[in-house]
């Protein structure tokens, strides 16, 4: 089954869609940085 990312559209394998909260490995971590940003920007 080919899955992908609803943020780029690109082909993510199974195992990664489901550690990284259904993102490419590159979304995912541009928006764990964002979330980091949100939080440190909340103080």
């Amino acid at each position: 089954m080919k899955l992908y990312c609803p943020e780029c559209g690109k082909e993510v394998d199974e195992t990664e869609f489901m550690e990284l909260n259904g993102k490419c490995a590159t979304c995912y971590l541009n928006t764990q940085k964002k979330s980091k940003e949100d939080i440190s920007n909340e103080t």
